[in-house]
């Protein structure tokens, strides 16, 4: 006798597999969740992966253009300075779990340090566009409520008379750290990258320098639906269109 061929229905076959998955779901029923059958999925891993499999490659290279390469770093490198980082902002600024730092920056090799950074310390990153006047990188940094703001040089002055905006609406200050990696020092460079530095708390370099990432490891990620960015749209703000970035 022929085999005969039996043929599914899509609602069939969703109908299977739900009752499979159902099936699957009982019987974990009671597993505890641990480091043998769980990691939390975060960006952070992807850092932790490459400095170990591609130590000397090359991670970031940053140049102006005109003079050839200005900045080069492995990923072994850019790891120690991400600990470093987080060290700094966990020993030094006194950052918490799901506190937020800003970052007010074009881009440059500090930025992409910042968003590893950020992260490791358990903090939650906001960056700002760095097309922003004073006025609205106030608006966003009373609302975001950063208690940290990390600042390149090159956006100094419209930094600074934000702060001003911001401590005269009764808003706290946040800490400013200016990232003083300047990469284009030519004619082409807007006028704020050559003003005077003035009421700048921490410089980015040093703060790196002096941390401890023995004494002041990374916060381990609890759950990958923490928060680890936040996106604030100068555009539609009128809208107070907030945007929450998990870390998967």
């Amino acid at each position: 006798m022929a085999a005969s061929l039996e043929l599914q229905t899509p609602v069939a076959a969703a109908a299977a597999l739900l009752l499979s998955t159902a099936s699957s779901t009982i019987s974990m029923e009671g597993t505890v969740l641990c480091s043998a059958n769980h990691a939390p999925l975060t960006p952070i891993s992807f850092l932790e992966r490459t400095a170990l499999v591609y130590p000397d490659r090359l991670a970031i290279v940053a140049s102006d253009g005109s003079a050839g390469v200005a900045v080069s770093r492995t990923w072994r490198d850019t790891r120690a300075r991400c600990l470093r980082l987080a060290a700094a902002l966990t020993g030094r600024l006194g950052v918490q779990r799901h506190d937020v730092v800003a970052v007010f920056a074009q881009n440059i090799p500090a930025v992409c340090e910042l968003h590893f950074g950020v992260p490791m310390a358990g903090a939650v990153i906001c960056t700002l566009n760095s097309r922003l006047d004073a006025a609205m990188a106030a608006v966003l940094l009373r609302h975001s409520e950063a208690k940290v703001v990390f600042v390149d040089r090159a956006l100094l002055g419209v930094a600074q008379k934000a702060l001003v905006l911001v401590a005269e609406a009764g808003a706290r200050r946040p800490v400013l750290v200016l990232i003083s990696e300047l990469l284009d020092e030519n004619e082409r460079s807007p006028p704020d990258a050559k003003i005077k530095v003035t009421r700048v708390d921490y410089e980015y370099e040093h703060l790196l320098s002096a941390a401890d990432p023995a004494r002041y490891p990374p916060r381990p990620v609890e759950d990958e639906w923490d928060a680890a960015r936040t996106h604030r749209d100068s555009w539609v703000w009128e809208k107070q269109a907030l945007n929450r970035v998990t870390q998967s």
